[in-house]
């Protein structure tokens, strides 16, 4: 039932709050990127690498000189989450599903097999958002905000993912449409 409920919420309620959210974001960034001289030199720096990465080693690297530890909430504790549009996301100001989108975009433009996965834990409020590749035949990767999680199938791992992280001990998962 929780799993319904989720994919419901995922596909069917959040991209309309997503999307008016993201409107509102969008604008601030713009502004922000494009009435300051330091903001838009860093703005077009990461999208213009973004674009010159041409492998997974590189993505990964690219991702943990850039982007690791820079988690951020979408406002009042992802009350107001949405996806950030690329102007926020090149900017350096992403969560967990910035971090599965993007990414996901790049795998997918490099010619691999990659899903955006939702992911439930023990609470109804413990959503997550992680991307997965297919690297080769069975041969995965679950990239987590810059962690790289192997193995010979998805599940396992998601299965390595919930033995790390306590909050996700028991989970459900779906994949997105996208």
């Amino acid at each position: 039932m929780k799993r319904i409920l989720m994919f419901f919420v995922h596909h069917f309620i959040r991209p309309f709050w997503a999307i008016l959210i993201g409107l509102v974001y969008g604008l601030i960034y713009f502004f922000k990127v494009f009435t300051s001289k330091e903001n838009k030199i860093k703005y077009y720096d990461n999208k213009d690498s973004f674009y010159l990465v041409k492998s997974v080693k590189e993505f990964i690297a690219w991702w943990n000189t850039r982007y690791r530890g820079k988690y951020k909430s979408d406002g009042y504790n992802g009350l107001l989450d949405h996806y950030n549009t690329p102007i926020e996301f090149f900017m350096n100001t992403w969560d967990c599903d910035d971090a599965s989108v993007y990414p996901h975009i790049k795998f997918k433009s490099l010619g691999y097999e990659s899903k955006m996965i939702g992911l439930l834990g023990k609470k109804i409020t413990s959503w997550h958002y992680d991307c997965i590749v297919k690297l080769k035949e069975d041969e995965y990767m679950l990239f987590n905000q810059g962690n790289c999680i192997y193995g010979k199938t998805e599940k396992e791992c998601l299965d390595t993912l919930s033995s790390r992280w306590s909050i996700f001990r028991t989970y459900i998962y779906w994949r997105c449409f996208w």
